[in-house]
């Protein structure tokens, strides 16, 4: 039991592992400053909401203005979507009526047969050969083989390369896995392939992407891959972030604004997910009725942030992405919560903008580290983290 307990601690602070690099002091404290003392005023530009059709102009203009306190790359993740939907989620209920389906799916009908007698309440934990599951009726679902078993108790080695997708060119050179040498264009060939053949019939409508790799390597020479992956709705991705703030309702409680899709996976040896964990389950296509025909351009919103925090310098924008916020509408007076089983999650098209060196995600993420600015695509409506 003890050793049991042990897993769910080593999952849980996982996900409030902290991969950020520090922001130069100046700009940290103007910005902590900001936050202390400052509101968004309202900012009159130009030309602020756009024809979506003119989406791709609105970009490059944005991509090769200058500005005096923001620091722009060249190219930049965002996408050019034929059309932005307004998309009504909800998570799934009553999952684990296929559990005999999952175990199968991760480890195989042999291995399900031999371990079954050990399933209980929907937890699986074999301490004596490894293995270990869960699953939730939220979809919530967390496998661990042996391989990965065995590592949560001993020194996970030395992370000895980070890779972002598409961004950093994959190495084609072989690492030394469980089962030989393995590159991590195969790895990530598989994981993705393994998305689509797999994990797609639990999600369906829905693409996925790895994201990052990690590549770690132990004291004995033998190497893991972690997986960052992302979630897609019709080519947008679907907040993984971890920026989960708390508001007060209009009855006092307080109520999490935002959620998140997050998918990581470890793998150990050739061809396996050794480790899978999805934290807030699965979200499944309520509606999608609507779609936008005039949205907040790109530099409209870039200028705006440019005047709203001017008293900065040299803010670094690592990255801009086209991607959809994740807003639960639940109520804790009904003892729901923002991953209660049947909720619904409202999709937010927002342009993120990172606004650090460093871009966190997965189970190297804390809890509100990243730092960024958020514009909303329907309304211009500003949001940021930005300590």
């Amino acid at each position: 039991m003890k050793k049991m307990n042990c897993i769910f601690y080593i999952i849980a602070c996982s996900f409030l592992l902290s991969g950020c690099q520090p922001m130069p002091d100046e700009v940290a404290e103007n910005m902590k400053r900001y936050n202390d003392d400052r509101r968004l005023g309202d900012i009159q530009l130009d030309a602020e909401f756009i024809r979506y059709d003119n989406l791709k102009e609105d970009i490059e203009h944005a991509l090769s203005d200058k500005y005096q306190n923001l620091i722009v790359p060249e190219t930049i993740s965002t996408i050019y979507p034929d059309i932005v939907e307004l998309p009504v989620f909800k998570i799934i209920h009553r999952f684990c009526e296929r559990e005999n389906e999952v175990m199968c799916d991760f480890w195989g009908e042999d291995i399900w047969r031999q371990e079954q007698d050990l399933w209980n309440e929907h937890v699986l934990f074999d301490e004596k050969k490894g293995y270990y599951a869960a699953i939730e009726d939220r979809g919530f679902v967390c496998q661990i083989k042996p391989a990965a078993f065995n590592d949560m108790f001993e020194n996970p080695g030395t992370c000895i390369a980070e890779l972002r997708l598409p961004q950093d060119m994959l190495p084609a050179c072989q690492y030394t896995l469980i089962g030989g040498g393995y590159t991590v264009i195969q790895a990530v060939e598989f994981v993705n392939n393994w998305f689509e053949t797999v994990w797609s019939k639990y999600e369906p409508g829905f693409t996925f992407e790895v994201s990052k790799v990690n590549i770690y390597q132990k004291s004995d020479g033998n190497c893991y891959f972690t997986f960052d992956i992302i979630q897609l709705y019709k080519g947008i991705p679907l907040d993984d972030m971890a920026y989960m703030p708390f508001e007060e309702n209009a009855e006092g409680n307080l109520v999490c604004k935002y959620t998140v899709a997050k998918k990581f996976i470890k793998m150990y040896e050739c061809d396996s997910i050794d480790l899978f964990t999805n934290s807030t389950g699965i979200i499944t296509l309520e509606s999608s009725d609507s779609a936008l025909s005039d949205c907040y351009g790109l530099h409209a919103g870039l200028q705006r942030i440019e005047q709203e925090f001017s008293g900065f310098q040299n803010i670094e924008v690592s990255d801009i992405e086209l991607k959809y916020m994740l807003q639960p509408v639940y109520n804790p007076d009904n003892d729901e919560n923002f991953n209660s089983p049947g909720i619904q999650i409202i999709a937010k098209p927002v342009w993120c903008i990172y606004v650090d060196g460093k871009i966190v995600s997965g189970m190297q993420q804390n809890l509100n580290t990243q730092k960024f600015i958020n514009i909303s695509l329907e309304d211009g409506v500003l949001e940021y983290q930005l300590e």
